[in-house]
């Protein structure tokens, strides 16, 4: 049984992989325009505080809050090319579901601003243990003790805030609403394979944002082509649109493979339900896409 459940699990991330391969581009149209406005944003906001709050940059909330149209702009947009017809499809489109989805991603972004906050402050706790693990010379002990400590209690907080809010995005675009009673329908159908795929997706996403930053670390000067320029507002730009270009990639890749994820799964849960009378588990080859 429990090697079933891996391999439906594995074969889901790998069903999507392949979706995001085959709609790379597409899919990169709907994320990078949003990404790009948001990028300005931040560094409108950042130049802004600094001037009349001091440095510091502007603080999370603030962030999360700003955040949460353009989230909801780039989640609508992905969800609705794999979910719906695409004749007419349009990236932008001032609806309600768009404002719903922007309400969402603003409880998320507040939620995960709390959840770094609990996890500053525990790791304020723990700074020896966690610094020492992060030394070139550290051993595996050492190591360990940096992710159990350091990593693990927010990566693990945060899973289990997405998991329960992040598929309210997909009724949400279902509907033109939102429903806990949709998604309370589709949830307890395969509680532990949504976990599974949750997880394994986490796990994926922290991989990829920690692999790319150090591989960016070794080979990229983060401060580029404008490393000459004199300080001022037109060098802090440069700079902010730069490195926010080199993260692009890892950025794109890990919420472009999340949300094709939420897509395959909740189609395949929703249609589930849709053709039954009763909530009942969903056969195991269901999520692999196997009839």
């Amino acid at each position: 049984m429990a090697a079933r459940l891996q391999l439906r699990v594995l074969r889901t991330l790998i069903d999507a992989i392949e979706t995001l391969v085959r709609e790379l581009w597409p899919l990169f149209r709907i994320y990078a325009g949003p990404w790009f406005v948001w990028v300005l944003v931040v560094l409108a906001l950042d130049w802004t505080w600094n001037r009349h709050q001091g440095p510091g940059g502007t603080p999370d909330a603030v962030l999360a809050l700003a955040f949460a149209p353009f989230a909801a702009l780039i989640s609508v947009g992905v969800l609705r090319w794999l979910m719906e017809p695409r004749d007419g499809f349009a990236t932008f489109r001032p609806d309600w579901t768009w404002a719903w989805a922007t309400a969402l991603y603003a409880v998320i972004g507040l939620l995960s601003f709390g959840i770094s906050r609990a996890g500053y402050a525990w790791i304020s706790v723990n700074a020896d243990a966690i610094l020492a693990g992060t030394q070139a010379g550290s051993s595996l002990g050492q190591r360990l003790t940096w992710f159990t400590v350091g990593v693990l209690p927010n990566w693990l907080a945060m899973l289990v805030a997405y998991v329960l809010l992040m598929p309210q995005t997909a009724v949400i675009v279902e509907r033109g609403a939102p429903s806990l009673q949709r998604q309370w329908q589709l949830m307890r159908l395969a509680p532990l394979s949504i976990l599974g795929v949750a997880v394994l997706i986490g796990v994926c996403r922290f991989g990829l944002s920690y692999g790319y930053a150090n591989l960016l670390l070794q080979v990229v000067d983060l401060d580029g082509p404008i490393a000459n320029l004199s300080t001022g507002l037109p060098r802090d730009v440069a700079v902010g649109i730069w490195r926010a270009v080199l993260m692009l990639p890892a950025q794109f890749l890990g919420d472009g493979l999340a949300l094709v994820v939420l897509a395959r799964v909740y189609q395949a849960l929703a249609g589930y339900a849709d053709r039954t009378t009763e909530a009942r588990p969903v056969p195991r080859d269901h999520l692999s896409g196997r009839e």
